[in-house]
């Protein structure tokens, strides 16, 4: 995201590090002995913590110390996205809460709600004390959706099987 040089590590199942080079070796070894921590709660799909969350994503308010990520799944087959975003006070995160529902608002063109089939519509982001707290609700088409467009658009790959992403409002069968 900063377009810095990062390795991706797996040292075992369910764990994935994104690090610096400088640092993979030193990261590897800690990551095999350690354990899951205990805050990954069961039901969770994704847990992602990024300290300084501006610095590899800079249209993040700068005031963000600590964003945490958490993707659960639904009956339904689709998921909640949770975030928690840390500031140094209550006023800091009025005013981060209000920024990024201002930059969401700005990034959710029509044309990308068109293609992410309305997964934006209905981003809920709002302060809770020093914390920046959003939340939005995934359906299994938005899903599917959101992967076939990072696999074709950012990866430049065509998942076997997959569909081509279609603006239509449905994925293609």
């Amino acid at each position: 995201a900063d377009h810095a040089d990062r390795v991706i590590l797996r040292p075992r199942p369910h764990v994935i590090a994104v690090v610096p080079p400088g640092v993979a070796d030193k990261v590897a070894r800690q990551l095999v002995r350690a354990s899951v921590p205990a805050h990954i709660r069961k039901g969770e799909a994704v847990y992602l913590r990024v300290v300084d969350p501006h610095h590899p994503m800079p249209e993040l308010p700068a005031t963000l110390l600590e964003l945490r990520l958490r993707v659960v799944p639904r009956d339904d087959d689709g998921a909640d996205v949770f975030v928690d975003a840390d500031t140094r006070d209550a006023a800091a995160a009025a005013q981060a809460a209000h920024d990024v529902r201002d930059l969401v608002r700005e990034r959710n063109t029509p044309v990308v709600s068109i293609f992410t089939h309305g997964l934006l519509d209905h981003v809920e982001v709002t302060s809770e004390g020093s914390v920046v707290k959003g939340h939005l609700t995934a359906t299994r088409d938005q899903i599917a959706t959101l992967i076939n467009l990072v696999a074709t658009l950012v990866l430049q790959v065509q998942r076997p099987g997959a569909p081509s992403p279609s603006p239509s409002g449905r994925t293609p069968r």
